[in-house]
């Protein structure tokens, strides 16, 4: 049994690691793919808010310092 014929194969980011995962047609891919793109995209939007809290945390530490 080939998993490339049965599903659909594609990678997503997973702490920096890309983890192949297969979706059946007969398990509901679109609930799926709705809830892997909606993991993938909070992932990528705290990873940007906690990098631009440091930044700005930086920024406003060098401002008072100086």
């Amino acid at each position: 049994m080939r998993l490339e014929q049965d599903g659909i194969g594609f990678t997503a980011p997973l702490s920096g690691f890309h983890k192949m995962v297969y979706v059946y047609i007969d398990e509901r891919p679109c609930v799926f793919l709705f809830i892997l793109r909606f993991y993938c995209f909070s992932v990528i939007m705290n990873g940007w808010g906690i990098f631009i809290f440091i930044q700005g945390y930086i920024h406003i530490y060098l401002a008072n310092t100086t």
